[in-house]
């Protein structure tokens, strides 16, 4: 995960989802290798704390409701997410894709 080098560009190909974890501790958005040169992350805008999200079971970013990150990084399987202890049902928003 790093500095996008890409400035306004278009996906040529891209996919959206969503991730609620099934519980407190950091979990993988998505649990098979999954191509990406970037993802878009919104913390879902229904949320009632904040989400963390990160490449390592540690995440970094700490997203209120409705805010978003964006994040350059080869594979989403490398994302994780946590939510806030006992916020069961927060979770994020996600479009990746490839240049």
């Amino acid at each position: 995960m790093g500095v996008c080098p890409y400035g306004p560009r278009t996906f040529r190909e891209w996919w959206d989802g969503e991730y609620v974890p099934g519980s407190d501790n950091a979990e993988q958005i998505v649990s098979e290798s999954t191509p990406a040169d970037m993802v878009i992350i919104q913390a879902k805008h229904q949320n009632t704390n904040v989400v963390y999200v990160g490449s390592t079971n540690s995440p970094h970013f700490e997203l209120n409701p409705g805010e978003t990150v964006q994040l350059c990084i080869p594979d989403l399987q490398e994302i994780y997410v946590q939510r806030t202890a006992g916020s069961a049902g927060d979770g994020i928003n996600y479009v990746a894709g490839l240049f």
